[in-house]
Formats: structure tokens, C-alpha cells, sequence
């Protein structure tokens, strides 16, 4: 069964709504994977991201992998250059919603009430299997003909 990745309790994000929470902190940015990336928590939480994300690439001295941005760039020269070449906020935005999207596509799979059972599923996955193993044999045994008749006729008619 698929499983969502942590995300904040419920009483948290209530809490952080009614201004009694400061929201999500930079060392455990959980996202409200239930919720749009449009929700309050969501925007806060991307927000932290993006703050944190230069600095965390200061400190891996990931900037080290940047040579696109040129020769002997600094680390403020990073900020400048990635921020030319990719607005950070919405890319982490955009990483975000797919996931969450995606993830919430496979839940209602899972979840779904008119799905068929797991081994009516694996059963027919099986036969699939099978058949296809069944016209790849065919197929191999038809071109192994055709080669022999080919090769035959050759030296049939290059003896005559």
C-alpha cells in the first residue's frame, strides 16, 4: 500500500492558522500533503525551503557542481547566478505540487471501492505474462522458418 510521506498533524496546522504556531521550521519542512500547495501551511512551507536552499547549498559547497555559472564563482555569486537561471521558489513549487499529485493519484487507486481484488489483479497480470511469452515463441519459431526456407531455397537454386 503506498504511504504518504510525513506531513504535520492536523492540531499543528489548526494551530498555525489561528497565529498560536510559527509554522513549518527549516530543519523538518513537513508539507500537508492532503492539502493544495496554495494552502497557508503549504506557501509557509515552501517559503522556508526557498530561504533554506542557498544556504544549504553553502554549506554542501554544492556550488562547487555549478560550472555553468562560471569560473571561480563565490557563494554569493551562486544566489545571483541560479536565481538568473531558475526562479528557486517556483521550481520548488512546482517539484512539490507533482508530488503531492501524484502521490494522491495513487492513494485513490488504492483506495478505490470498485477496484478488483489484489489477486484477480495478479491474475490477470499473469496471463497477460503468459500470453505475451506465447507470442514472443511464435513469432521466434516463425522467423526461425523463414530463415530455414530462406537458407534452402538459396542453396536450392544456387545448385540447380
Amino acid at each position: 500500500m503506498p504511504k504518504s510521506p510525513p506531513s504535520p498533524h492536523p492540531d499543528t496546522i489548526a494551530a498555525y492558522l489561528a497565529g498560536t504556531h510559527d509554522g513549518p521550521i527549516a530543519e523538518a519542512p513537513l508539507i500537508d500533503w492532503a492539502s493544495s500547495m496554495t494552502s497557508a501551511w503549504n506557501v509557509r512551507a515552501v517559503q522556508v525551503l526557498t530561504k533554506d536552499f542557498f544556504s544549504y547549498v553553502r554549506q554542501k559547497e554544492l556550488h562547487k557542481l555549478v560550472q555553468l555559472l562560471g569560473p571561480n564563482i563565490g557563494n554569493d555569486e551562486i544566489n545571483i547566478g541560479l536565481g538568473k537561471i531558475l526562479n528557486i521558489h517556483q521550481a520548488i513549487k512546482d517539484k512539490l505540487d507533482h508530488k503531492r499529485s501524484t502521490l494522491q493519484r495513487r492513494l485513490r487507486k488504492f483506495n478505490n471501492p470498485h477496484a478488483p481484488p489484489a489477486a484477480e489483479v495478479l491474475e490477470a497480470l499473469n496471463f497477460k505474462a503468459r500470453q505475451e511469452a506465447i507470442r514472443v515463441r511464435r513469432r521466434e519459431r516463425r522467423t526461425l522458418v523463414s530463415c530455414v526456407l530462406y537458407i534452402s531455397d538459396y542453396f536450392y537454386f544456387n545448385n540447380v
